[in-house]
């Protein structure tokens, strides 16, 4: 198992092959400018607490049922206005912290 932890970065955007990292169980990725993330963030599997709080990031369309082991998502700070359904629906998650962003309706 591995974990990833930055902390005020630059990056407006992760490489395609950041999904390639399966091993990965924790995701920090804190204050920057992180604007889109890759798509298939779903092979991701094996993540237990996912952050990426206080960047800004428009949509969150992750398939959080895949992550089985998902407890905690972090995705407060953001601009976040799209979001996947599946977000609401998955039955590990007991941390969801989303507050600050332009979510209107929970779907």
């Amino acid at each position: 198992c591995a974990s990833l932890h930055i902390k005020s970065h630059n990056m407006s955007k992760l490489a395609d092959k950041f999904v390639d990292l399966t091993a990965l169980r924790y995701v920090f990725i804190r204050r920057g400018r992180l604007e889109t993330l890759p798509n298939n963030m779903e092979k991701l599997r094996d993540i237990n607490r996912f952050d990426i709080s206080f960047n800004r990031l428009e949509e969150f369309n992750v398939d959080v049922l895949g992550w089985k082991q998902l407890n905690e998502l972090s995705l407060k700070y953001n601009s976040i206005t799209k979001h996947n359904k599946n977000m609401w629906q998955h039955k590990e998650l007991v941390n969801l912290m989303i507050n600050n962003n332009n979510i209107i309706k929970i779907i």
